[in-house]
């Protein structure tokens, strides 16, 4: 009986109405609705991150005799250059493969969808992640013994989440946009450059807690979950 309503409701009224979500679909390809997708799922991203404020003491104690490591610079100004220089690509369509008629016909629908669960996933997992590390968050490398490192949430398993939701959001970025120098450089320049960031991060955390960090160490993987 159920299964006959809805298929009822479907020939009623979801078919005739079929032109609404064909007109956004064409839309999509053009790639009009990926660059507002992509700019709204940003502006989430950001919004959140600077609203966050769960903490476990105030901002003042946390920077009372903390030490910021000048190499954790470097990174970060390259990972801002090279979102910077990717999405000049994708605005361009530098890189495009929507325009390879037997790839676009045959993927893109099916990357465009990937790469909107993609985003979107790696967007929430990363505010989560956010949430947990409170106010320990900072732009550059901090460490101090009054900042404890987090191992709740996300960081029971992994130690840079935050990292992780950055490559799945590149991915989903790059499927959306159907390009291949964003998938490219995923795995040859991003996830080189956030490993690199993370292990200067793992040194200063050695150094500040010693044994304890070790121990979490060997409990947890760096970006990945630690299958092993």
């Amino acid at each position: 009986m159920q299964i006959n309503w809805l298929g009822e409701f479907f020939v009623k009224f979801v078919q005739p109405h079929s032109y609404l979500w064909e007109e956004l679909w064409s839309n999509a390809t053009t790639m009009n609705a990926a660059k507002y997708i992509i700019v709204g799922a940003w502006v989430i991203y950001w919004l959140a991150f600077l609203l966050i404020k769960k903490s476990k003491g105030s901002f003042q104690n946390i920077r009372q005799e903390s030490v910021i490591d000048p190499k954790s610079k470097k990174p970060l100004i390259w990972l801002t250059a090279l979102h910077f220089a990717l999405y000049s690509f994708l605005w361009q369509e530098t890189g495009s493969l929507k325009d390879i008629p037997a790839l676009s016909n045959s993927f893109y629908p099916a990357a465009f969808a990937i790469g909107i669960i993609l985003l979107a996933g790696g967007v929430i997992f990363s505010i989560i992640s956010r949430y947990y590390l409170g106010p320990s968050w900072s732009f550059l490398t901090i460490t101090s013994v009054n900042r404890p490192f987090i191992k709740e949430g996300p960081y029971k398993f992994i130690r840079h989440p935050i990292y992780l939701g950055l490559f799945v959001i590149w991915l989903g970025v790059s499927l959306v946009f159907f390009n291949w120098i964003g998938l490219v450089s995923a795995f040859t320049v991003l996830l080189p450059l956030l490993y690199h960031r993370a292990k200067i991060e793992e040194e200063n955390l050695i150094n500040t807690f010693g044994i304890e960090y070790q121990n979490h160490i060997s409990s947890t993987g760096l970006m990945f979950p630690k299958i092993f």
